[in-house]
């Protein structure tokens, strides 16, 4: 489990920065003063920005995702405030750069895009809504999970199921257009779309994350059995059409 954590190279001493954060920090970096740092982590099913100051304590959001990643820092305008720069993308949208200042970031304004790639070909596209629940899976947890309806998708029809399961086993599903598993792709060709955050998934505490040490397909299995015992329970799955898909776990 990550955690971020301050060497001085005089003393030898090393100071946790994040320790009472039940989060895991990713792919960090300094603001230009040196007095921030920039970071990203994976939460319920999203990858969100945050600044930790450096002598530690809370972290902040900056922006959410979708899913962020790429960060990095300039100097920014009169204000001071660094200007911050990275990737922003979601189900429903792919990769753009963005921009936010930290100041305005840290008082919840929203990021601003600097790209609009192939947004005349997805002009063009009709995408399936995509929508997020909370269940009961294995040993009585809250689980969370996406599901992406096929376009056009009418709720009086039976629809065949398709699981997407993700590697790791540490890692998730996140909001995210994703250029192998990207979940629109099935859901277009007449699939719901089911992306389970089973137990050991990141994004959802140590804790979550630490169940499956000496289990690694118990709990796992039972989320995704009962998801699909929920989604049956809304009456438009096809149970004699459903199958699964996933990657390294």
């Amino acid at each position: 489990f990550l955690r971020l954590a301050r060497y001085d190279r005089k003393s030898g001493e090393v100071r946790g920065l994040s320790d009472t954060w039940d989060g895991a920090p990713d792919t960090w970096d300094f603001t230009p003063d040196g007095g921030t740092i920039l970071f990203t982590a994976d939460t319920r099913g999203r990858s969100h920005l945050y600044a930790l100051g450096i002598d530690g304590g809370e972290p902040k959001l900056v922006a959410r995702g979708g899913v962020i990643a790429g960060v990095t820092s300039a100097p920014g305008p009169r204000s001071g405030s660094p200007r911050l720069a990275f990737n922003r993308r979601s189900f429903t949208a792919p990769p753009q750069v963005a921009t936010v200042t930290l100041a305005d970031g840290l008082q919840g304004k929203e990021p601003r895009l600097l790209t609009a790639f192939n947004a005349a070909k997805l002009a063009g596209l009709e995408l399936g809504t995509v929508s997020e629940e909370t269940f009961t899976g294995g040993g009585g947890d809250p689980v969370h999970m996406f599901v992406i309806y096929p376009p056009g998708f009418d709720p009086n029809r039976k629809w065949p199921l398709l699981h997407f399961l993700h590697g790791g086993p540490y890692g998730s599903f996140q909001d995210d257009f994703h250029f192998r598993w990207n979940a629109q792709l099935a859901a277009a060709r007449g699939y719901v779309v089911a992306l389970v955050n089973f137990h050991g998934s990141t994004g959802y505490g140590q804790a979550f994350e630490e169940s499956i040490l000496g289990g690694h397909g118990a709990l796992p299995f039972q989320d995704v059995m009962k998801a699909t015992d929920a989604l049956l329970a809304k009456g438009f799955i096809d149970e004699r059409r459903m199958a699964a898909a996933g990657g390294s776990y």
